[in-house]
């Protein structure tokens, strides 16, 4: 087992207040001296900003309970405790746990922009489409308009061909009795 030190101040030096806690717990079930931890949080109280712990070495999950103090980061942190004995303070497990090289903020910097530029791309395509449906959309009303437009005009010159037909055939049935054939009905 491992002592892991807590001590907690604010940038300006203050430290954390009585009564604040710090919740400890392994964040997942895992084996450890032939026994399986639990992920069960464990409280360790703060007196002026300064606490202790027994922990197994090993993943350790930190939250963060302060009054009036909100993390931009959320308020858990994953460290890892160290194999062997004695104290091992929280600050320096978070910095190991955080401590990002230039190259690494700067791949960080690259691939957060890449995703902008892939957004931004995303949402102009977005537009396109809806763009292209509209105008389809339109294109399709308007096909449809003309055909119906086509359609009347059809039924119209229909109409005329079958009663000029009807013309046709009753001024023939008049020739046909003046020159005496009988009309088949």
């Amino acid at each position: 087992m491992r002592t892991v030190t807590i001590s907690l101040e604010d940038i300006t030096g203050v430290p954390a207040q009585d009564g604040d806690v710090v919740w400890v717990s392994s964040p997942v079930r895992r084996s450890a001296g032939g026994r399986t931890l639990m992920p069960r949080e464990q409280p360790v109280d703060l007196v002026a900003g300064e606490g202790s712990v027994e922990v197994h070495p090993g993943p350790l999950q930190v939250r963060f309970d302060l009054a009036g103090v909100t993390f931009r980061e959320g308020p858990t942190a994953r460290v890892v405790v160290p194999e062997g004995e004695g104290e091992e303070s929280l600050a320096e497990m978070l910095s190991a746990a955080h401590d990002w090289t230039p190259e690494e903020m700067s791949e960080f910097a690259r691939l957060r922009n890449e995703a902008v530029d892939a957004a931004q791309r995303a949402e102009g395509a977005a537009g396109a489409v809806d763009e292209a449906i509209t105008d389809a959309a339109g294109q399709v009303v308007a096909a449809v308009e003309d055909d119906r437009v086509r359609a009347e005009t059809a039924r119209g010159v229909a109409e005329d061909a079958a009663e000029d037909t009807k013309g046709y055939r009753d001024e023939a049935g008049g020739h046909a009795g003046t020159a005496g054939v009988e009309r088949a009905a």
